[in-house]
């Protein structure tokens, strides 16, 4: 994984921009049933792409 930090990074945007379309999808037409659900998937589309950014940003820094 360290070697692939540019990787890392685009797959990162691609769960991100998935989810900011299903942010904007949501904002149009509103949440589908059943809202649990699909706040299941939305949420982590745009918490974990960060995550992984910052997390592979502080190990190819050495930690700090």
């Amino acid at each position: 994984m360290r070697q692939q930090g540019t990787l890392v990074y685009l797959l990162a945007l691609g769960v991100f921009i998935a989810g900011c379309g299903r942010l904007l999808s949501i904002g149009k037409v509103g949440l589908p049933e059943p809202h649990a659900v699909w706040l299941a998937y939305l949420i982590p589309e745009l918490v974990v792409p960060i995550v992984m950014a910052i997390a592979h940003m502080r190990t190819t820094s050495g930690g700090h």
